[in-house]
């Protein structure tokens, strides 16, 4: 067995690996062999980011790391896109990129290239990745099964995040070294998080109870940093303790929490629920798990953020601990799945359960709240998007059946989680927040249906979105998956349309652009069911059989 067959048998024993997602290219081919080899499926996807954002949705669908392969030079920078958007949202991807042989690596530095499709892979990657490692002819089997495991580890440790693995083309082919030598390169090294660990704090769990009992109006932010085990705990809490605390959550952080919760009141920030941010505004205590804080959920007012209310941040990335930019009264260097379990126990000693009977501060601000429309939306002509949107997620809920919901990035992203219907038990959350990539919609779904066939598979995208890699479609018909299209066809980029509008006045660059006839497009590539829907009535009449005939379908709304 050569290098590449056994660092694939060595994923494949260590994470039980089905399937890769790959774009193929010369340099992957001993990879792409060696996956063969072993029985893996090889998912061949129509563009590098297909792939890459396959293997993002097939992670966050399974919980454990998934593979993305890519041949070297263009395959290696049409994947940084991706590689960005994992590392920025803490998806554990592993990317193994195909390279050049090593000898024309060790070319003179003053030369721009010197092998065929060749890219200075490991300082692209470096500062957007976990790590980077590096394949080198004449391994022994030891250095081999050890850096697998360092890269497993890396990923899933502390903060989660993609790492990259460069493997030159003759380091690939190589045979492996019989002796029992581990280079010094390969020897397990700690992430950042763990070179830092005697920063870690241990909070006053029995402060922090005392604080909430006080408290009149208190509320938990739940991010992305925060499992859905742990959201249930969270909820558990609430349930049985403290009925008064307020949900609300981070972009990402929605995917941890059932939204038929009665204390669920949506996400915050700048495009975020009404609700949710004035029960941010209004709360005296308000617990952070997982989240960052950035700007779009602060604002730039940080100074008058931490007015008037008590502000406890839990994170398991120091480094976002130490800077983040708005006043916090305790922060706590901890991961926060095991915050909630150790904050669950001291609460099942020292609350009474008779607590569970205190009003919901929340209720009336709920009642006034819940009903307002986007304001962008009140004069609209024709369909509204928004309670397009959310008909069709209420319709899809109804059904009982667990689901896959992904969008785009742009207004539909947002329209669609201010109107979410989801299970945090049986449902897929996917949508692209910190690095916010056009595109990403379509193959991430994908990913995740393969992943998890029983689910129905429904994607929202704008059109501007659709035709970054709606062509990845092809991949959807080819793999028999039934999915489910809602597109938003408004002929712009509609946040930035919106942003320029406000901002400069009729000078737009990104509206009324052509997005050709999406009808044909969709039904070239095989999707046979598709109605285009104007108004209301028409989208009511229709939404029943989109949801329930077994053909991949797509609705366009114009």
């Amino acid at each position: 067995m050569n290098t590449a067959g056994l660092l694939i048998s060595t994923f494949n024993s260590e994470i039980s690996t089905s399937m890769v997602f790959v774009y193929p290219g010369g340099t992957i081919a001993p990879l792409a062999n060696a996956c063969e080899a072993s029985g893996i499926n090889i998912e061949v996807f129509k563009s590098e980011q297909g792939a890459g954002f396959a293997a993002i949705g097939a992670n966050v669908a399974t919980n454990k790391p998934s593979i993305c392969l890519v041949t070297s030079g263009p395959g290696v920078t049409n994947i940084v896109t991706c590689i960005a958007d994992a590392f920025y949202d803490s998806i554990p991807v592993i990317f193994l990129t195909g390279q050049v042989g090593t000898s024309d690596l060790a070319r003179n530095p003053k030369l721009r290239q010197r092998g065929f499709q060749e890219t200075p892979t490991t300082q692209i990657c470096k500062p957007i990745c976990k790590a980077v490692y590096s394949l080198k002819p004449n391994m022994s089997i030891l250095d081999v099964k050890s850096l697998v495991k360092l890269a497993i580890g890396t990923a899933v440790s502390n903060r989660k995040g993609p790492v990259v693995i460069d493997c030159p083309m003759d380091a690939q082919l190589s045979e492996l070294n019989k002796e029992n030598i581990l280079h010094e390169d390969y020897l397990p090294k700690l992430d950042k998080n763990y070179s830092i660990s005697d920063k870690k704090t241990t909070p006053n769990y029995s402060k922090i109870i005392e604080t909430i009992k006080k408290s009149k109006r208190p509320a938990i932010l739940l991010g992305g940093g925060v499992s859905k085990s742990s959201g249930f705990a969270v909820r558990n809490i609430i349930s049985l303790y403290f009925k008064n605390i307020a949900l609300i959550f981070s972009l990402r952080g929605l995917s941890v929490s059932s939204s038929d919760h009665p204390s669920h009141c949506g996400f915050i920030g700048h495009t975020g629920n009404i609700l949710a941010n004035n029960i941010l505004d209004n709360s005296d205590f308000l617990l952070c798990l997982g989240t960052r804080l950035d700007i779009r959920q602060t604002g730039s007012e940080f100074k008058s953020f931490s007015d008037n209310r008590k502000l406890v941040l839990v994170n398991n990335d120091y480094d976002e601990i130490s800077s983040v930019r708005v006043d916090v009264d305790e922060s706590f260097f901890l991961d926060c799945d095991i915050f909630i379990k150790e904050l669950s126990i001291e609460i099942e000693k020292l609350v009474p359960k008779d607590l569970s009977n205190r009003i919901h501060w929340f209720s009336t601000i709920k009642d006034d709240f819940s009903g307002l429309e986007d304001p962008n939306l009140k004069n609209i002509k024709g369909i509204n998007p928004a309670k397009a949107i959310s008909h069709v997620l209420s319709e899809l809920h109804k059904t009982d059946k667990p689901s896959i919901f992904s969008t785009g990035v742009g207004s539909h992203q947002h329209w669609t989680m201010r109107n979410l219907k989801y299970d945090s038990e049986r449902d897929i959350l996917l949508t692209s927040s910190g690095h916010g990539t056009m595109g990403y919609d379509i193959p991430a779904l994908i990913g995740a249906a393969l992943s998890c066939p029983e689910k129905i598979p429904m994607c929202i995208c704008g059109d501007g979105s659709f035709l970054m890699n709606g062509f990845e479609i092809i991949k959807a018909i080819e793999s028999k998956i039934n999915i489910k299209l809602l597109l938003i066809r408004n002929k712009s980029l509609g946040i930035v349309s919106t942003f320029q509008n406000w901002k400069f006045g009729n000078r737009l660059m990104t509206s009324n652009f052509y997005s050709a006839d999406l009808e044909k497009i969709l039904s070239g590539m095989g999707i046979n069911w598709i109605k285009k829907c104007n108004n209301s009535e028409n989208l009511y009449s229709i939404s029943s059989e989109f949801l329930s005939n077994d053909l991949p379908s797509a609705i366009i709304i114009e």
